[in-house]
C-alpha cells in the first residue's frame, strides 16, 4: 500500500492502528482496505473508548507506549501538529511546529499555484498566486556563443516557476543588441 500523501511505499510488517509514513512524516491509519490521514476526531474516539481506569494504568505504572509520531490532519493556522498517540490508551501528545509553506503550481507552465505547507499539508489560502497568472520572463538569451549565426535560438526562462519561452532570429530580423 502507498501513503495517499507522497505514494511512498509503506511497510506492511508491525503496522498499528496509527503508523508515521516513513517520507511525508503523516500520521495515517488503515480504515479498511484504504489508507488516510489521521484527524484530530480520529485521536479522540479512540481515547473516549478506553476508561479512565485503563489511562491511569497505562500512564502510571506499565508507561505509555507510542506510535509513530507524524503530522495530523488539522486546519491550524499557528503550526503544523505533530501527534504520537500511546498504542493502550490512545491518550496522546501533540507538539506545534511552525508551518513551511512552498508554491505547489496547478498547471505546467503556468504561474498559477498554492502555497501548500510541506509537512501537514494545509493550504495557506492568504497567499495563494491565482493572481499572477501570467510570467515574469528574464531577458532574451541566445542559447549559442555566436551572437552573428543566423537563424539562432533565443530563450527567455520566467523568474518565479521556470517556465521556458523560445523564438527563432532569422537573419532579416532587425533587433538593437
Amino acid at each position: 500500500m502507498n501513503c495517499p500523501n507522497c505514494l511512498a511505499e509503506l511497510p506492511t510488517k508491525e503496522r498499528a492502528l496509527f503508523f508515521a509514513c516513513p517520507k511525508c512524516n503523516f500520521l495515517l491509519m488503515e480504515n479498511g482496505n484504504k489508507i488516510r490521514q489521521v484527524d484530530e476526531s480520529d485521536i479522540v474516539e479512540k481515547y473516549q473508548q478506553i476508561n479512565k481506569f485503563q489511562r491511569w494504568i497505562c500512564s502510571t505504572i506499565r508507561k505509555h507506549e507510542w506510535f509513530g509520531e507524524g503530522y495530523i490532519k488539522a486546519v491550524y493556522k499557528g503550526g503544523c501538529i505533530k501527534s504520537r498517540v500511546c498504542s493502550r490508551c490512545f491518550v496522546s501528545y501533540r507538539k506545534i511546529e511552525e508551518h513551511e509553506f512552498l508554491i505547489k503550481y496547478l498547471h505546467k507552465g503556468s504561474c498559477e499555484g498554492r502555497y501548500i505547507c510541506k509537512k501537514c499539508g494545509v493550504q495557506n489560502r492568504d497567499k495563494w498566486t491565482s493572481h499572477v497568472k501570467y510570467h515574469s520572463f528574464s531577458e532574451w538569451v541566445s542559447d549559442t556563443d555566436t551572437k552573428n549565426k543566423f537563424p539562432r535560438r533565443e530563450t527567455q526562462i520566467c523568474k518565479r516557476c521556470g517556465f521556458q519561452d523560445h523564438r527563432v532570429i532569422e537573419e532579416d530580423t532587425w533587433r538593437l543588441d
